[in-house]
């Protein structure tokens, strides 16, 4: 493949990524509240030992202190994330250009078809990790100038965020043993590349024993999630269906993609069937994640859990780039097997309209949440009283919205700027504002204990130290509106709805 096509691909998901800023959809799920708590502390949100927020979300902290625009600002929050597949692509590029540029074939497979189904979580460490283990991985198989070693040293380093990284660097380790058993003539450089990656892996499970050990790392919510029964509930609800038909397409066409350069040799006729069919699998991986995408209703609010599942399903990429290695590397210490074929020139257009799968599918989920969240913020601000409850009814398109979730709250806050008028509450929110700031216990050790769950500070206390988020003109409004009749108590219509 040569570089005219990499750069086509790097292309697309460059302007996916520029489109999910512009939706704002690095605030989607989780990412409202890990932006909020990071403007509030002026510190970057570090979940337990996953460090790497710390290095990725500390230009947001800057940022904020020359800008307060909400839009600037998340899309400075997401953009590490968002750029993650272009930057395991490229530095992959780097990596194998010169020496096996057949790889790169499988990387865009790897960043543009294994995560697509749940992508869209944007923030999430999973999907970041294998974006940027791609690079890691091809350069078991090639030779390394010191200024490569140097940043696969660094991209070493976030392996050690979340528990994939043991999967993945495994996963390299076995790959490189398995190339080396093939590959006589450079046996001992594979085989100390797969000792590397069998280090770090070790290391990346001892950091995971230490933060069992630490009381401020443990991670009581994985230890509850890592269940049969809550793997099992994440694979019907994210995976199973049109996410998993739209994926076999794509492990189909990576397929065809590999056997069509051996049966060249041997028909073309067939050679060209191989290619022509490896489209056919990628155009019909296209309509299915399409419809799911952009269907009639939104289809994918299950989305979210696709994380569980996305290191073992792109597995199939990672062999066929491992065979792939093997094949060439027998083609090349064996004079029988006649000389190392070219890929064909499937490869390129195949890789592009992969990409475009990815930054079609994500733009239309992009759009979705765009679309529901403008509906979200006019509502509210439409509403009558400080406090929103999510129960009322002319918010009925939330419950069938990428929004039917807990951060969606963190998210109408975040819109708001620094001083928030209106507080989008669930039922135990608004109970926990109604009973213990206005009618309930006022002491100081009661009050300490209740919680609050944007910031470590109780609403009705000072903002953080930039001003991020002051709840108390809310608040107060809240209280005074407290013994004012409802909607329902008034038996009128507003806004249309009784």
């Amino acid at each position: 493949m040569s570089s005219r096509w990499v750069y086509a691909v790097a292309g697309l998901l460059i302007l996916s990524a520029a489109y999910g800023c512009y939706c704002q959809a690095p605030l989607i799920w989780d990412g409202a509240y890990q932006f909020d708590v990071t403007l509030a502390q002026q510190f970057p949100y570090v979940y337990k030992s996953r460090f790497h927020t710390f290095f990725l979300w500390y230009p947001t902290v800057w940022a904020s202190h020359v800008t307060s625009n909400v839009n600037v600002l998340q899309a400075i929050y997401g953009l590490p994330f968002l750029l993650a597949p272009v930057v395991g692509l490229l530095l992959s590029w780097w990596m194998v250009k010169k020496h096996a540029p057949h790889l790169i074939m499988w990387v865009i497979f790897g960043v543009a078809a294994a995560t697509v189904p749940g992508q869209i979580f944007v923030i999430n460490d999973s999907y970041f990790q294998l974006h940027l283990f791609w690079p890691l991985f091809v350069s078991v198989f090639v030779p390394l100038t010191w200024p490569k070693r140097i940043v696969l040293a660094i991209l070493a380093v976030f392996q050690m965020v979340h528990p994939v990284g043991v999967l993945l660097l495994l996963g390299g380790a076995v790959a490189g043993g398995l190339v080396a058993y093939f590959d006589r003539e450079h046996r001992k450089r594979l085989l100390t590349r797969s000792a590397v990656m069998l280090l770090l892996c070790g290391l990346a499970g001892f950091k995971i024993y230490l933060s069992n050990h630490i009381p401020s790392w443990i991670d009581d919510y994985a230890k509850q999630e890592a269940t049969w029964a809550n793997a099992w509930r994440c694979w019907v609800a994210a995976v199973w269906g049109t996410p998993l038909h739209g994926l076999v397409m794509m492990w189909g066409a990576a397929v065809l993609v590999f056997i069509q350069p051996i049966v060249r040799g041997r028909n073309r006729t067939l050679a060209m069937w191989c290619g022509v069919l490896a489209v056919v699998c990628v155009v019909r991986g296209a309509s299915v994640w399409f419809y799911w995408a952009h269907g009639p209703k939104c289809l994918w609010g299950g989305a979210i859990d696709y994380r569980r599942w996305v290191g073992p399903l792109a597995v199939p990429f990672f062999l066929l780039a491992t065979f792939e290695v093997i094949r060439r590397s027998r083609q090349a210490s064996d004079p029988g097997a006649g000389a190392s074929e070219p890929a064909g020139r499937i490869r390129g257009p195949v890789g592009v309209m992969v990409a475009m799968v990815f930054a079609i599918t994500l733009g239309m989920q992009y759009t979705t949440f765009h679309q529901h969240t403008r509906l979200l913020m006019a509502a509210v601000r439409d509403y009558p009283r400080a406090i929103v409850p999510d129960t009322d009814p002319s918010l009925w398109f939330v419950n069938h919205s990428p929004l039917a979730h807990w951060g969606a709250g963190n998210y109408v806050t975040a819109m708001q700027g620094k001083t928030p008028e209106k507080m989008f509450l669930d039922a135990t929110q608004e109970k926990i504002i109604r009973d213990k700031f206005f009618d309930g216990p006022q002491s100081e050790a009661e009050r300490s204990a209740m919680g609050w769950w944007y910031y470590d500070r109780q609403p009705d206390q000072p903002p953080g130290p930039m001003g991020w988020f002051d709840f108390r003109p809310a608040l107060a409004r809240a209280k005074a509106e407290q013994h004012l009749p409802s909607r329902r108590e008034k038996g009128k219509v507003l806004d249309g709805i009784p």
